[in-house]
């Protein structure tokens, strides 16, 4: 008879079900067991039989918590197994083997008084679940009429037969009655050697297991403090580059934002001038009026002079209007002249900014380099973003002081598309 790798407790029912105590033992985890169980809940199987499946857990493992919930030596579906509280062979370590230990002891029950039944060798198993209590499996021998000596009343009433571990040896009985239990005892034999087997192929594995903890172990302390010394100031310096960038970014961005308002600055100036070009053209339309009346009134005096007629027409008055026209409009020109002056230093300022923008293709570059003069020879440093803009005041990471980048110009090593900023100490 064989246990099933069933979830429910086996035995006296003072172990714990087979998925707790699987994880009481770390065997298998929380989240593996949700996972048995819930595959129980779609398929109606026993759950050790899904963690096999699943591949959680061996055979052997499964037949050891079945043993552990019967509470002895227990033959299940996977084989002969005692428990993982049983005593583990020499040199194997972790979860004890399915196995068959050597049996404890094979109790001799004296014969009653009356005569007995001929003999015969009984193999008794462990009873399905529930048992009452665990017990180690017995061979009880009765003894024939024939062979049974008279049991003497000081005899002791059981006699412990030790069984070598090597092998289970049939229970001594007269040659003549041994061949009803021969086949019993065969499969026995057959059986324990296959749990030895896998007795050895577990042990293996542990060692297999226990030589890659030893390695992992080895590596994890083969860390030196200087690599980690190393390690860390590694980080800081890419900490202070990243810090460096953003600086970077901030000051790129301060001088767009200058830029901008300069340039709306100077579009303010240009609609003033504009507006005072207008007011100026108003003006030289009214001087030009004025000169032509001014002629007028000199080709009017002049006919009047040549007949001698009184004029009516004020010359002086006319005259002074037009020196004042002539005084606002030397004025205006001059003012025009220094708005233009001023359009001219804007239109400067705005083709250097857009040659500024031209010059730097590299605005949208992810990456750059930083090339510079250091105490121990040139330096060159590759940073994220763009590279900064000429004239721009910086810190560069291995450089002494702040520097000044004097122009953005190409990589200077051989086939690298990277911008790189030149720069010279401040």
């Amino acid at each position: 008879m064989s246990a099933l790798a069933d979830s429910g407790p086996i035995g006296t029912g003072h172990h714990p079900p087979l998925g707790e105590l699987l994880v009481h033992r770390g065997l298998i985890t929380a989240e593996q067991l949700d996972a048995g169980i819930a595959e129980q809940g779609r398929s109606p199987r026993p759950l050790g039989e899904i963690l096999i499946a699943l591949g959680f857990v061996s055979p052997a493992t499964i037949a050891q918590a079945l043993a552990t919930q019967h509470g002895s030596l227990l033959k299940t579906e996977y084989g002969y197994a005692t428990g993982f509280d049983s005593q583990r062979p020499a040199g194997v370590s972790g979860v004890p083997p399915a196995t068959v230990e050597p049996l404890q002891a094979a109790r001799v029950a004296p014969p009653p008084p009356p005569p007995p039944p001929p003999p015969a060798l009984v193999v008794a198993e462990p009873a399905p679940p529930p048992m009452p209590e665990p017990a180690p499996p017995e061979v009880p021998v009765e003894l024939p009429p024939a062979t049974a000596e008279p049991v003497q009343a000081a005899a002791p009433p059981e006699v412990p037969v030790e069984l070598p571990p090597a092998a289970v040896a049939p229970v001594p009985v007269p040659p003549a009655e041994a061949d009803p239990t021969a086949g019993q005892v065969a499969a026995l034999e057959a059986e324990l050697a296959a749990a030895r087997d896998v007795v050895r192929a577990f042990a293996e594995r542990v060692q297999q297991l226990e030589a890659e903890r030893d390695q992992a172990h080895a590596e994890v302390e083969g860390t030196s403090p200087e690599q980690v010394s190393a390690l860390e100031h590694r980080l800081d310096e890419a900490l202070a580059q990243v810090a460096a960038l953003g600086r970077e970014r901030e000051e790129l961005a301060a001088a767009v934002s200058e830029r901008d308002a300069a340039i709306e600055r100077l579009r303010s100036a240009t609609d003033s001038l504009h507006e005072k070009i207008g007011r100026l053209g108003a003006l030289e339309a009214e001087l030009e009026e004025a000169r032509a009346q001014r002629q007028e009134a000199e080709l009017a005096e002049a006919r009047a002079q040549r007949r001698e007629a009184p004029l009516s027409f004020d010359v002086e008055a006319f005259t002074n209007r037009v020196a004042e026209l002539e005084d606002a409009l030397v004025v205006e020109v001059a003012g025009r002249n220094e708005l233009e002056a001023a359009v001219a230093e804007r239109d400067a300022r705005i083709s250097a900014l857009e040659e500024v923008v031209r010059e730097q293709p590299w605005a949208s570059s992810e990456r750059h380099l930083l090339f510079f003069r250091g105490d121990d020879g040139y330096g060159l440093v590759e940073l994220d973003g763009p590279p900064p803009l000429p004239g721009a005041r910086i810190d560069a990471p291995g450089a002494t002081g702040p520097q000044i980048v004097t122009r953005v110009a190409p990589a200077p090593l051989p086939g690298h598309a990277l911008p790189c900023a030149y720069l010279v100490a401040a």
